[in-house]
């Protein structure tokens, strides 16, 4: 479960930042908040799919480009500090193809799968409240 409680952390994190980040210049904040979108989308996609028991194959390769990706737009409106912290979380825990294996063994369950879809709401309403203008 710990895959699934980083995200839930990274999303809760991002939320706090949104109302800082807002201050900044449009452009930027769009960026940051599509990246947002997608992250929040594909860990969605990744909760649907594991609870009906199908693999969400791909979903790691988008998490590793979307954190690469997250990083890169993120230290434009924040601190290097704050954007690699993010980061390096991000990146630990974009392995959630791995929660198939996990959910098969008992290790985590479907009320365990809940908090994933909850990570992709913080991480979608974060992506909305920077991209308003």
């Amino acid at each position: 479960m710990s895959i699934i409680k980083d995200l839930y952390d990274i999303g809760k994190d991002l939320l706090g930042l949104a109302d800082n980040i807002k201050q900044q210049k449009f452009e930027k904040r769009k960026a940051v908040a599509e990246v947002l979108k997608n992250i929040g989308d594909v860990l969605e996609d990744s909760y649907q799919k594991l609870s009906n028991n199908q693999y969400p194959g791909g979903n790691c390769q988008q998490l590793e480009v979307f954190s690469n990706d997250l990083f890169k737009t993120l230290k434009d409106v924040t601190d290097e500090a704050t954007a690699q912290r993010i980061y390096d979380k991000l990146i630990q825990s974009h392995k959630v193809e791995q929660l198939m294996s996990e959910l098969n063994n008992s290790q985590i369950n479907t009320n365990d799968l809940r908090e994933l879809a909850k990570a992709s709401g913080y991480f979608i309403a974060s992506a909305r409240m920077m991209g308003i203008p």
